[in-house]
Formats: C-alpha cells, sequence, structure tokens
C-alpha cells in the first residue's frame, strides 16, 4: 500500500513535470513562432524595399538612356560643340552602368533575403520536432508510471 501511495505520488510528480515540460515547449512553440512571424515580417519589408530600390534603378536607368540618345542626337546636330558633348555622353554611359550594377546587386540581395527566409523557416519546423519527440517522451513516462501504479493496485488488492 505504501508503494502504491509512491508510485501515486511519483505519477502525480511526473505528470506535474510533464504539465510543466508542455508548458514549457508550448512556450517555446510560441515564442519560435513569434520570431519566425517578425523575421518573415521584416524579410518580406526589406525585401519589397529592395524591389521598390530595383524599380526605381531600371527607372533612372530607363531614363538616363533616353537622356543619353538625346545627348548623342544633339551631338550630331551640334558639330562644333562635339568635345563637350562626347564628356556628357561618357557620363551618362558611366551612369547607366552604374545603375545597372546597382540593379544587378539588388536582385543578388533580393535572392540572399529569400534564402534567409527558407532557412529561418527550416529552422522553425526542426525546433517543432524537436519539441514534439520531447512532448512524446514526456507522455511514454506518464503511461509507463500509469501502468506501473495499476499493477501495484492490483498486487495491493490480492
Amino acid at each position: 500500500e505504501t508503494r502504491a501511495v509512491d508510485l501515486a505520488e511519483q505519477l502525480k510528480a511526473a505528470e506535474e513535470n510533464a504539465a510543466a515540460r508542455v508548458s514549457g515547449l508550448e512556450g517555446e512553440l510560441s515564442d519560435a513562432a513569434s520570431a519566425s512571424e517578425a523575421v518573415s515580417a521584416d524579410l518580406t519589408a526589406r525585401i519589397s524595399g529592395l524591389q521598390a530600390g530595383l524599380s526605381d534603378g531600371t527607372e533612372a536607368s530607363k531614363a538616363l538612356s533616353v537622356e543619353l540618345a538625346v545627348a548623342v542626337a544633339a551631338g550630331e546636330a551640334l558639330q562644333g560643340d562635339v568635345t563637350a558633348l562626347q564628356a556628357r555622353v561618357s557620363g551618362l554611359e558611366a551612369q547607366l552602368l552604374d545603375k545597372h550594377a546597382a540593379s544587378a546587386a539588388l536582385g543578388g540581395q533580393v535572392a540572399d533575403l529569400r534564402t534567409q527566409m527558407e532557412e529561418t523557416s527550416a529552422a522553425y519546423q526542426e525546433a517543432a520536432r524537436r519539441q514534439e519527440a520531447e512532448l512524446a517522451e514526456a507522455c511514454a513516462e506518464c503511461d509507463r508510471l500509469r501502468e506501473l501504479l495499476e499493477e501495484e493496485s492490483i498486487e495491493v488488492e490480492r
């Protein structure tokens, strides 16, 4: 009978421990989900900003291309000022190259952010699997202790 009481107390302690572990795991899972959502929102905002910057860079590149064409046409019409127009054309070409390089860099940053978002999602899923495994172990321990208590109860009744 004392053994049954001890087992009952162990079961109760194990259930309380399991409940505390479940609560802790639920808190960790909630924290991980919140962190994942915050990171996802941040990355989405950053991607949107980069995409807007990429769009602006493309528009600026188009505007520079038009301006370059106008400068070349003016150079052909005004043969007297060819040297000044050639310097302006060279400057516009450099700006166009800079804008193309900036556009390419922004495209790389968008790809990096997508990769980071996928890695964050994978880490969240791994944490959730680990927590589910711990919860299953705690439940198995509770079941084992219940079985022992039932066995002891049966032996005490005999």
